[in-house]
């Protein structure tokens, strides 16, 4: 920025923090006069990012911003200009990156994404990241994930490359005598996930003998999280595999609900515990031998998160959002912009709904950060909204915790698409014939069913049928 400074005033330009709210904008700006020394800018904006590098939707889809000019030894200078600065949506997405830094869930056990946006210096990035760790999460899930493993502190002088690898940085805190090295190695462990860098090691000013490695806390992991696929055929169920194994009982349960979908709750062993979505929209919670009925007149299928809580949208004018667990049922209702709703997604650590909805050929997935009170969930904040390219959705499933599958049919052209947080998505080459479902594949890809009831193994570059399997009614996961 040294050289818009210089068309700036010393006193303007000491002022002047080009970061601290950046405006993207669409279109070419309208620069006019309102007098000698005064003029005003009629600009389009998309979106802000904070000095946190929030992003934010656009307050107003016009604004107009001013200037004042003087003159400075003959040659005019901005004297007065709008905070931060005005950028092209093109020219941002070449001068800021996309950054996930990373928030324990409530009970500790994994790592929630936080997207943020900071401008693309190897120079400051990596103290961005830090500052944004030790100033707290979005405010959309503060509810949802703990603060700072290192509340209250500052980071103090550089950060320094760690001999061997990695990162070494020292923070000061108002209570030097009473920090563990617990604490610093879980703080060191989110720098060290957020970074990308090797160990992570941190110290304390004043605990010269307190020191934090990012190796030496419990890394969390989601891994475990994922359940292996099912497909159901004729009373069947089975793992998704050329001769599968066969699910004794859950085929029978299945066919006996009319059943025509079934989701598992994560990271559990058993593939007999999940909620059924039966004709005519009844929502059914299956544990085992034993099945009741949790919901009625649903208009999507139903998600399970870890908790065991059941996700599932109403038939209502008002789509409400319905959440079951242990027999305590609870109601949201959100704002989705008058859009109707296809489906929605737990992500696999449980703490965000995606809420997928489509209106006029668009597809929109809406972020909700789920507050709760043990498992049962009281209170849903709305975070980002991401646009997916245009169609009508069909299916979206998590495929990690940064990222969807999406399918959509724009012009009975089906397409199917990974789609990051950041609102990049990479396409699918998906096989003829549409695809009315979709869920993940150990390893990362995704598994599609056909309308004809064949099953395809999907990733960058792949798309292949899954020999020995056919005549699918749906999928399981």
């Amino acid at each position: 920025y040294e050289v818009a400074r210089q068309y700036l005033t010393d006193s303007a330009s000491t002022l002047w923090d080009p970061v601290a709210n950046v405006r993207v904008r669409s279109g070419a700006p309208q620069v006019s006069m309102t007098d000698e020394s005064s003029g005003e800018v009629a600009v389009t904006l998309t979106s802000r990012v904070d000095t946190s590098g929030i992003m934010h939707g656009a307050e107003e889809s016009t604004q107009t911003l001013s200037f004042s000019l003087t003159q400075v030894e003959g040659e005019w200078r901005l004297d007065e200009v709008p905070e931060g600065t005005l950028v092209s949506s093109l020219h941002f997405e070449e001068l800021f990156e996309a950054v996930a830094v990373r928030w324990f869930t409530t009970d500790g056990d994994y790592f929630v994404p936080d997207l943020r946006w900071f401008p693309d210096d190897p120079q400051t990035l990596t103290r961005d990241i830090v500052d944004a760790l030790l100033e707290g999460p979005a405010s959309w899930l503060q509810s949802s994930v703990l603060p700072s493993a290192a509340v209250g502190a500052e980071l103090v002088g550089e950060i320094a490359d760690r001999p061997g690898g990695g990162l070494s940085l020292t923070l000061s805190s108002s209570r030097p005598g009473s920090v563990t090295a617990q604490e610093l190695s879980r703080f060191a462990l989110q720098v060290q996930r957020s970074t990308g860098a090797g160990t992570v090691e941190v110290h304390v000013n004043g605990a010269d003998d307190v020191i934090g490695l990012s190796s030496e806390a419990e890394a969390p992991t989601v891994d475990s999280l994922w359940p292996s696929p099912l497909v159901y055929r004729d009373g069947e169920a089975r793992v998704a595999q050329p001769e599968g194994a066969l699910i004794t009982g859950l085929g029978e349960q299945l066919q006996d609900l009319n059943a025509t979908s079934f989701a598992l709750v994560p990271g559990v062993d058993s593939s007999r515990i999940g909620a059924a979505y039966a004709r005519g929209g009844g929502i059914h919670w299956l544990d085992g031998s034993a099945e009741q009925q949790i919901g009625e007149n649903a208009a999507t299928d139903p998600a399970v998160d870890r908790f065991r809580t059941v996700w599932w949208v109403d038939n209502s004018d008002e789509q409400l959002v319905h959440a079951w667990v242990d027999g305590e049922h609870s109601t949201f209702s959100v704002e989705l912009g008058g859009e109707s709703v296809f489906s929605v997604e737990l992500s696999p650590e449980g703490s965000r709904l995606a809420v997928i909805t489509g209106g006029q050929g668009n597809t929109t997935v809406r972020l909700f950060a789920v507050a709760r009170s043990g498992a049962v969930p009281d209170d849903l904040r709305l975070g980002p909204e991401i646009s997916a390219p245009g169609g009508v959705p069909v299916d979206v499933t998590w495929t990690s915790q940064d990222a969807l599958g999406v399918v959509s049919v724009e012009e009975e052209e089906t397409a199917v698409r990974l789609l990051s947080l950041d609102g990049t998505f990479e396409s699918l080459n998906p096989p003829a014939g549409g695809i009315v479902e979709v869920a993940l594949e150990p390893g990362g890809g995704l598994l599609a069913l056909q309308e004809g009831g064949t099953v395809f193994a999907m990733a960058p570059g792949r798309t292949t049928p899954l020999a020995a399997i056919s005549d699918i009614e749906f999928l399981i996961s």
